[in-house]
């Protein structure tokens, strides 16, 4: 089982072709092919080429299950491929920016800017919205049964990067000890005195007063 992001739309009649979603200048084009060895062509729109940003294309697979979630122009659509099925489709905002898939247990997780979604093999999980500031989630790699990454959030005139881990059991995010801040200067670098979990009033309250002073 395989899908490969083609650089071109293929040619007519090449492969059997299925269209998701509405038609759109810009599209994304996949080439799948299943366990029985058939191979089709899916075409996915990307709704979202008007907005100045370089947007996330990307495919990942479950072989297991048969299924592969395609992000073409920061939107996500979770494919059955020996079906050729569409089972799930998320709105085109926010903007997806990065997706993992991880196993035991078996998800897709996708960041986006200030979203988290949690996905089985065949549908939508759960939906997170952190209640703190945030302009992108992303997602790099599994460690044991957590998920890494790094955030990011614009907050007291200043850009905030920082790490953080997602539990894939709990669903628990902990913010990273090491916080790394960016003012109109140089970067600068300092530490929470103790990770920080997601929901935490205080936890920029407290970056803030550390640059201050107060």
């Amino acid at each position: 089982m395989s899908a490969v992001i083609l650089n071109q739309k293929p040619t007519s009649g090449d492969y059997p072709e299925k269209h998701f979603g509405q038609t759109y200048n810009s599209r994304l084009w996949v080439k799948f092919s299943g366990n029985n060895l058939q191979e089709w062509v899916g075409c996915f729109p990307r709704t979202n080429q008007t907005i100045d940003k370089v947007l996330l294309d990307k495919v990942l697979i479950d072989n297991a299950n048969e299924t592969a979630i395609v992000v073409a122009g920061g939107q996500v659509y979770l494919i059955d491929i020996s079906n050729r099925e569409l089972l799930y489709e998320t709105d085109n905002m926010p903007i997806v920016e990065s997706v993992i898939h991880t196993t035991n247990p078996e998800y897709f997780l996708v960041g986006a800017c200030y979203r988290i979604y949690l996905f089985d093999s065949r549908k939508l999980i759960k939906r997170f919205d952190p209640d703190f500031s945030l302009d992108g989630i992303y997602f790099t790699e599994q460690k044991g049964q957590k998920a890494i990454g790094h955030l990011h959030s614009y907050d007291y005139q200043q850009d905030l990067n920082f790490g953080f881990t997602f539990d894939l059991l709990t669903n628990e995010m902990i913010i990273d000890r090491n916080v790394k801040i960016r003012q109109i200067g140089p970067f600068e670098f300092i530490s929470a005195t103790e990770k920080e979990k997601k929901g935490q009033e205080n936890f920029f309250t407290k970056i803030l007063r550390r640059l201050t002073n107060k």
